[in-house]
């Protein structure tokens, strides 16, 4: 009983987590939901978590190690699988029940303990699908179904919505057509190689590899010198900076640098400034810090593809600033290429990375904004234009719907992609933050159309010449290595957000405005309290407590008075 005592032992320490999960207990009215039979097939043993029923709970701990005596017929019975296990290998297949991407045995309890205490990577098992219903917090379940029906894959366990249809198309594929076998296989064996490079979790080891497939390719992410790169610069844990140090801890300018020898920064654009107000405001930026340091600070804007631009400049820089949250992968990519270089993004990251990232809560503004549009708004219809959804544009919109339905309930709240809609009878519009610099066009912000005549209303600003003065002077405090990693994502109470009012605007909802982005500086207000009703029902409870950066940016819903869905 030598290897049952092992295992007993691991069981006993296990058991301080709790007990097996118990599927039956876990989800109300199961038998009620949707099932289908998909036959006999591998599955990975480590996504194995429970039992479908109580009966087997007091014999195993947490993982499945044995809890009971060693002078017990389960015992025996288990060593006795044990020696056949070694001698010819588990070849009864279990019985399971697969729901959120987790499986919970119904007959075979014993071959599970033995297959994961001798490591064993995957088992055979008849496997019954359970189908939760569909909510904001299985949207991801029932996207692996879609990638499981086109390429029957159960080892991949992305935990982001959109992280499938993300892998699909990094293979040039969709989960609606069936792939080739050989695209299956190629998968398969890629991600079992990488798998023994990095032996995580297999949350953690699929958001990895989804992440080493967007960077280098699925041949890429068998490359070993790659992976190990990808590895060792994904050590970082990220740390949320909702609010800049206002008062330095050093010198306003760290002894490295001087007007004789400056920190050298290169800004990259992945368009020209010409096509971009959003360059174009960066731009602006740019040249306002610069001109704050007084010569301490050296920069220059590119425009173009970062994997060309870095590799001519690398010597001569000692900073990187991507402006666009689409140059995010580059960015890393780079980041583990030329790891002397301090890399910056604009955009909000949750992985683990040494990229230094830096984002607006423009959510704050877009609140009070939604509030103005409501208040002007005769028709109780708003139209809300927005190009394709980044991190950051859904806690936009919603804010926005909250804001608005504050003022009027009856306000219905518009969605136009890409600034498509022509058929929405609106009588307030959001449209773009800012003016674009070489247009005469005066359709930016909340504006009304009167005719041929527009009325601008508010629009929201973002300092960027501040934001990057904070920025930089805490690197010249603290040093390029003391901020890697960091996330900062700024509001009002930074001082880089805010609002132009026009007088179009009564006075009395101008100062209701005043006192409402007062009291969110102060914390004393957020637009995400208080209860809150999506498009598919409750989402908050007025009691809940407030939302986390975490929650807020991975935002996965519309607000009740929102008309319109979030494209894939």
């Amino acid at each position: 009983m030598k290897e049952y005592s092992k295992a007993k032992k691991m069981g006993e320490k296990n058991r301080k987590q709790g007990q097996l999960p118990v599927l039956d207990e876990t989800v109300d009215r199961i038998d009620r939901l949707d099932r289908s039979y998909l036959g006999c097939i591998d599955i990975p043993t480590n996504r194995i978590v429970g039992t479908k029923t109580r009966g087997r709970v007091s014999a195993f701990a947490p993982g499945f190690m044995p809890l009971l005596d060693e002078d017990s017929e389960f015992a025996m019975k288990w060593e006795n699988l044990y020696d056949s296990q070694l001698a010819e290998g588990i070849r009864d297949p279990i019985q399971v029940f697969e729901y959120r991407r987790l499986f919970y045995v119904q007959e075979g309890n014993k071959r599970v303990s033995v297959a994961k205490y001798v490591g064993m990577p995957s088992m055979r098992a008849h496997v019954t699908r359970i189908l939760p219903e569909k909510k904001d917090e299985t949207q991801i379940d029932h996207e692996y179904v879609d990638f499981y029906a086109v390429t029957q894959i159960n080892d991949l366990y992305f935990t982001q919505v959109g992280s499938y249809i993300a892998f699909a198309k990094c293979l040039n594929k969709d989960l609606t057509h069936p792939w080739d076998l050989e695209t299956i296989a190629h998968v398969r064996s890629a991600f079992h190689l990488f798998c023994s490079l990095y032996p995580a979790s297999y949350d953690v080891q699929s958001d990895v590899f989804l992440l080493a497939c967007q960077l280098y390719g699925l041949d890429g992410a068998k490359d070993k010198e790659k992976i190990q790169r990808l590895l060792d610069g994904h050590q970082v844990q990220p740390e949320w900076i909702d609010k800049p140090e206002m008062h330095r801890k050093v010198s306003l300018f760290n002894k490295k640098y001087s007007v004789s020898y400056p920190l050298r920064i290169a800004f990259i654009a992945d368009s020209s400034m010409e096509s971009s107000t959003w360059i174009h405001d960066h731009e602006l930026g740019r040249l306002y810090m610069e001109t704050y340091f007084g010569g301490v600070v050296k920069t220059h804007m590119y425009d173009g593809k970062m994997e060309d631009i870095v590799p001519t400049i690398a010597k001569q820089i000692d900073i990187v600033i991507s402006i666009s949250p689409r140059q995010l992968l580059s960015t890393y990519k780079l980041s583990l290429e030329y790891p002397s270089i301090h890399f910056m993004n604009c955009s909000v990251l949750l992985q683990k990375t040494n990229v230094h990232t830096f984002y607006s809560r423009l959510y704050e503004a877009k609140f009070l904004l939604g509030m103005i549009a409501a208040s002007i708004s005769q028709t109780h219809c708003i139209l809300y234009q927005s190009e394709y959804p980044i991190y950051g544009d859904i806690p936009n919109i919603n804010a926005f719907a909250i804001g608005a339905g504050m003022i009027d309930p009856q306000v219905k709240v518009y969605l136009d992609w890409n600034y498509a809609s022509k058929d929405v009878l609106a009588d307030v519009i959001s449209g773009p933050d800012s003016i674009c610099w070489d247009n005469t066009s005066r359709e930016f912000g909340i504006y009304q159309k009167q005719g041929d005549t527009i009325v601008n209303l508010a629009m929201p600003i973002v300092h960027w010449g501040k934001y990057y003065v904070l920025l930089i002077q805490h690197i010249l405090d603290r040093g390029e290595k003391a901020v890697r990693g960091h996330n900062n994502w700024w509001g009002m109470d930074s001082g880089i957000i805010d609002l132009i009012i026009s007088e179009h605007v009564p006075y009395p909802t101008q100062n209701l405005i005043y006192d409402l982005k007062q009291a969110m500086i102060k914390g004393d207000i957020h637009p995400f309290d208080g209860e809150i009703h999506g498009q598919k029902g409750l989402i908050r409870h007025r009691q809940d407590a407030r939302w986390t950066q975490d929650e807020i940016i991975q935002m996965h819903w519309l607000n009740e008075n929102v008309i319109g869905g979030i494209p894939q």
